[in-house]
């Protein structure tokens, strides 16, 4: 048995150098340093790998409510980062990710590792601060200065940290390659300028910026925007490629006021996902005309207590709409008797797979596949998923 294992290491020893690299860079972090102990050449190979994922999010749930626990493992956090950073070899990295409950009283660290991930050229940064609980001193904030041009950085992530409009404004347009920004809950940040000098912005993600009033995007090669907020001024300016779009808001008709308003962007969407609630009764809802979409998937919470025939015209809006998804989430209300109107004479021609997740049975449930069935009569697929009394899907 011991020579069979000697013979696989001596074996693995002689992998070309350039196959080791490539395998650990396959891994994630802890599996690529595990793989030091397979042979004595791979010991060292861990230290250049260009994917560095400090990814523990999961492992955090468990002191939600320990906030002894909490302070102490963010401690030791921090410590196994500086750590493995001070051993790394490699040039450059592709990926540097941070995901960890950290706020504003790990700035020193994190401020480290932003200026490490910069000088290694790194091509994707992800700063994703979870917060499993209420222990926090505040938001981690962007650095305003200091930071160097970043002509590698593609994609940018930014999750609960503090930034301010001129800030990120300005730490973009020092990103010539950025093709990808997500940005998510981040105090301060009232108004956002994105041009499309000098970067080529494809993707963009402003996620429950609470504060934020106003977004102006200038940006010819946006194809994918996903903004989920209440109560923002929009404007897009030379935006005519977007074909993914994902929109969410509390109230349903601003929905309707974010698609009218951004209308002339919209000739090639092909992908609408939407999330809101139901809260009150809406008899029915216009919206822009959608020449290319082919596939809408709306989810929609509060479900049980108020119809959501409110939606149907925006498949009507959407003459080439081949699927449609409903994730139905129930209110806490109980479910009532609806009287169904008549639909009319309305048909939809391209329609082919109708999709209701969270299905219960009630009234509101059976009022939304009745208007769908009746009117697709080129529907050849239909996917019920249903939900148990206790909530789980079935």
């Amino acid at each position: 048995m011991e020579s069979r294992i000697k013979c696989l290491r001596n074996s693995m020893d002689r992998l070309p150098d350039e196959l080791i690299i490539y395998i650990v860079s396959l891994l994630p972090l802890k599996e690529a340093i595990r793989t030091s102990v397979l042979a004595r050449k791979w010991q060292f190979f861990w230290i250049s790998n260009t994917m560095l994922d400090f990814d523990a999010s999961l492992s955090i749930r468990e002191f939600k409510n320990n906030r002894r626990s909490l302070s102490s493992e963010r401690i030791r956090y921090t410590e196994q980062v500086n750590r493995l950073l001070s051993l790394h070899s490699g040039e450059s990295i592709d990926k540097f990710r941070i995901s960890f409950d950290l706020d504003i009283s790990s700035a020193r660290d994190i401020d480290r590792w932003i200026k490490f991930a910069f000088a290694k050229r790194v091509k994707r940064l992800a700063l994703e601060f979870v917060q499993p609980g209420l222990y926090r001193y505040g938001q981690y904030t962007f650095p305003k200065q200091g930071l160097p041009v970043c002509e590698s950085l593609v994609s940018l992530v930014l999750c609960k940290v503090a930034i301010d409009g001129e800030t990120l404004e300005c730490f973009i347009s020092n990103c010539p390659l950025l093709e990808e920004l997500h940005v998510e809950d981040a105090n301060c940040l009232r108004s956002l300028k994105v041009s499309c000098c000098p970067n080529r912005l494809r993707r963009l993600a402003i996620i429950d910026c609470l504060d934020l009033r106003r977004l102006d995007i200038c940006s010819p090669d946006l194809v994918s925007f996903t903004l989920d907020a209440s109560e923002i001024a929009v404007t897009l300016k030379s935006v005519s490629s977007i074909v993914d779009l994902t929109l969410g808001a509390l109230w349903p008709c601003k929905l309707s006021t974010y698609l009218f308003r951004i209308s002339g962007c919209l000739a090639r969407l092909e992908t609408l996902t939407l999330h809101t609630s139901i809260i009150q009764e809406i008899e029915e809802m216009d919206f822009p005309n959608l020449p290319s979409l082919k596939k809408l998937s709306i989810e929609v919470k509060g479900v049980g207590c108020w119809s959501i025939r409110c939606f149907v015209p925006l498949i009507y809006a959407a003459p080439m709409l081949s699927e449609a998804v409903f994730k139905l989430k129930p209110s806490v209300l109980k479910p009532r008797s609806i009287r169904r109107p008549n639909i009319g004479k309305r048909r939809h021609d391209c329609l082919k797979v109708f999709e209701i997740i969270g299905f219960e049975g009630t009234a509101v449930d059976i009022e939304l596949s009745l208007y769908v069935l009746e009117s697709a009569f080129s529907l050849e697929k239909v996917v019920i998923n249903g939900r148990t009394k206790t909530g789980d899907q079935i």
